[in-house]
């Protein structure tokens, strides 16, 4: 209830001096053009940001912040990044699969195409893969639709939001084209087969994992950045299965090709800010935060506010590897975030992904073996990357109030048994008739006026 949440506090003047957000969060774009057009956020004059050069520099590398100029005038927050450095150039996107099933069954090497992958959670869900005698596993599950869209949709061509036209010369929601028809089909081929979990579509991440972790399924399509390669493998697989080397056991898969379509992983295009209260941040406020959110820019600041000073909670070895030091009270690394809380306003400046994979950057919450992985997971996304258009997610109109694109009933269509192509025109169907032309046409007229057009 973020979103509720934020527009509660706002309308009491409840609401902090500054927050961190993104659009997509927190009410998404609307609640940032309306916090906007009510006076609620500040812009951040130019002058300002010209006094301070890595701001102004992040600005001027953040495409988000240049949108958010053209369509607003004026920038209205400073950029968010996930991380400093573009280690990560796409999307974090993976397949957890079970490397001692798939030795069990039969598969010596990892799948690279949904043909292989799909002998593989065939075998994983018919050939008794824990060697247990019982016929109790399937090949995959997933918290909910989304998870299997985001990770594989791209490579079918098939494409969520706006997408631009070219023979029509305008914009149109990708989530209507017929590509979507084979993909649905592909997992209802999987469920029909008793290879998709059937409760997939009612679990939250947590319980997936849980799944996966209990021997239910094989295979799991969700984030796979260093974070969460470490806590789905060492943390909550390898705690569910403590007799076991989880990275012996687990695999992470960072693409699949559909035929021959060249595979594709979505662009990174982060779209997060700091955002700043019209009626109390004032000119000097702003200044003094902009000063503050400069240094965070620094290695200076990186140093402290991870690791603490230097002496004192970390130091150098002989070939100048940072080596952290033990607490006396705990013989365990000093935790920064205990000792100064103020620490954790490091995130105000970037979620510190880049950090996370660092063979070179001591990460005690995140296994040596997870970062190696997640490298290798990079190196292969990174190669398949797909541009995205950035600029029609900042604009709305007045159908998206009484009209959004309503994906939940995929979930029905993969778990029925009715012909996909027909449950699916007859959903796009319902679409037109819930609004969805209103919200193209306004769209494009916006997108017209405001010079949004190509791709």
């Amino acid at each position: 209830d973020d979103g509720e949440t934020m527009k509660l506090l706002a309308a009491s003047g409840g609401l902090a001096d500054l927050w961190a957000t993104a659009m997509s969060w927190w009410g998404g774009v609307q609640r940032w053009h309306d916090f906007i057009d009510q006076g609620i956020i500040r812009s951040v004059p130019d002058e300002l940001i010209n006094k301070y050069s890595n701001v102004k520099e992040l600005v001027e590398n953040y495409p988000y912040a240049q949108t958010v100029k053209e369509l607003k005038g004026a920038l209205y927050g400073i950029p968010r990044p996930n991380q400093r450095r573009p280690v990560y150039q796409t999307d974090w996107v993976g397949t957890f699969y079970r490397k001692d099933w798939a030795q069990n069954v039969g598969i010596t090497k990892e799948p690279t195409t949904f043909d292989e992958f799909y002998e593989m959670l065939k075998r994983f869900a018919h050939n008794d893969p824990d060697q247990n005698g019982v016929n109790d596993t399937f090949g995959i599950t997933a918290p909910g639709l989304g998870f299997f869209t985001w990770a594989y949709a791209m490579s079918w061509d098939c494409f969520s939001g706006w997408v631009w036209d070219a023979d029509a010369q305008q914009w149109k929601l990708g989530d209507f084209d017929d590509n979507w028809i084979p993909f649905l089909e592909w997992l209802q081929k999987l469920r029909k087969e008793g290879i998709l979990d059937p409760e997939f579509s009612m679990l939250n991440s947590t319980q997936a994992i849980q799944r996966f972790g209990a021997g239910l399924a094989g295979a799991l399509p969700r984030n796979a950045d260093a974070h969460w390669v470490n806590q789905t493998i060492k943390v909550e697989w390898g705690g569910a299965n403590p007799d076991k080397d989880p990275f012996e056991s687990v695999g992470v898969i960072p693409i699949l090709k559909y035929d021959d379509i060249t595979p594709k992983t979505a662009e990174h295009a982060p779209n997060q800010f700091v955002e700043f209260n019209a009626k109390t941040m004032t000119d000097e406020k702003l200044d003094r935060y902009l000063m503050f959110h400069d240094w965070m820019l620094t290695d200076e600041a990186t140093y402290l506010m991870y690791l603490g000073v230097e002496g004192t909670h970390w130091t150098r070895d002989a070939q100048g590897r940072i080596v952290t030091m033990n607490d006396p009270e705990t013989g365990q690394p000093y935790d920064i975030q205990t000792i100064c809380p103020a620490a954790q306003l490091r995130v105000l400046c970037s979620w510190g992904f880049d950090l996370n994979v660092d063979m070179n950057w001591p990460t005690p919450a995140i296994d040596t073996k997870a970062k190696e992985l997640t490298n290798k997971l990079i190196s292969e996304w990174n190669k398949y990357s797909y541009p995205v258009e950035k600029r029609t997610s900042v604009i709305t109109v007045e159908a998206a109030q009484t009209y959004r694109v309503d994906t939940t009933e995929w979930a029905n269509i993969v778990l029925s048994d009715e012909p996909v192509d027909q449950a699916f025109k007859r959903w796009v169907e319902k679409q037109y008739s819930l609004g969805a032309q209103n919200l193209i046409d306004e769209f494009n007229a916006k997108a017209k006026e405001m010079g949004i057009l190509g791709q």
